[in-house]
């Protein structure tokens, strides 16, 4: 984690340090898709990109992309 991330999430770094942040941010509906893209990425060994959004700290989303 860095500045930035802290900035898009609204979150310290302190706090994000402390919870599963990659479950926390994710909103529910995109944890399928995450999984699957995941699980591409260790089947493949291939970088895979896709896009989400992030629920930040004030439970406002912010879409971001993942690579």
């Amino acid at each position: 984690m860095n500045k930035a991330f802290c900035d898009l999430t609204g979150y310290t770094f302190e706090e994000l340090k402390t919870m599963d942040w990659a479950r926390v941010l994710t909103p529910p509906e995109y944890l399928p898709m995450e999984m699957e893209k995941l699980a591409e990425l260790v089947k493949t060994g291939q970088p895979v990109r896709y896009e989400k959004e992030y629920i930040r700290k004030d439970k406002s989303r912010v879409p971001i992309e993942c690579s």
